[in-house]
């Protein structure tokens, strides 16, 4: 008899949980489309599965077509989707409490890379098929292949990410409130709330309205 036994060790990695989706979106573009990531306040992950195009990030060009994938944190981007030579299909997946790690520069707002890996290639048309058939717990089979494909892709480009906890979120948003509280008579707008907690704005008003019943601005209101 030949036995192979493997023991487990837990590395310090950045994989805590499980990614968890909280959306996920189909997109048949036949023209150019601004703001495509209007009203971001999650990390996506874009990627297409028919047609190609061009996808113009902060003034910034990149061609995109099947096996291009591109990674966002929420942070604000200006995005614009230009197909070319007819349609271009393409998925987005909003993913929650989490932020990606990208190596070298873990400030960037975005990633984008080519997937030449057979098996990342594979879980991307997986998790197409699963959408598209919509049978029996699919989200499950859904958040299955993201998984392998984000463990292959740390693997591969050195992607990690890191769990957002609500403690964390709760902290940032007294952060916010103390900041009104001591500059109420400033000119304070979302964008210097951004500024001041390194939040999204967007994602800032969201967790804000969460804490405390009602947003920001309408906390500086009653202020004034």
């Amino acid at each position: 008899m030949v036995q192979q036994h493997y023991n487990f060790q837990h590395h310090s990695m950045h994989w805590k949980t499980p990614l968890k989706i909280s959306h996920i979106s189909l997109y048949r573009l036949d023209s150019m489309t601004e703001n495509f990531l209007m009203g971001h306040t999650y990390p996506k992950i874009i990627f297409a599965y028919s047609g190609e195009g061009s996808i113009e990030i902060d003034e910034k060009q990149h061609f995109i077509s099947k096996n291009e994938l591109f990674i966002f944190n929420h942070h604000n981007c200006n995005c614009t989707v230009i197909p070319s030579g007819g349609q271009l299909d393409l998925v987005t997946i909003a993913l929650e409490d989490m932020e990606f790690l990208f190596p070298g520069n873990p400030d960037a707002k975005y990633a984008h890379f080519t997937i030449k890996d057979k098996d990342c290639q594979l879980f991307l048309n997986r998790f197409i098929k699963e959408i598209k058939k919509e049978a029996a717990y699919y989200q499950y089979s859904c958040e299955y292949y993201l998984n392998l494909l984000c463990i292959n892709l740390q693997r591969i480009q050195g992607i990690e990410y890191k769990s957002i906890t609500k403690e964390k979120a709760t902290k940032d948003c007294e952060v916010i409130r103390e900041y009104i509280d001591q500059h109420f008579t400033e000119n304070i707008t979302l964008d210097v709330l951004a500024e001041v907690s390194h939040m999204n704005k967007y994602y800032l008003v969201h967790s804000f309205t969460n804490n405390y019943g009602c947003s920001p601005i309408n906390y500086l209101n009653e202020k004034i």
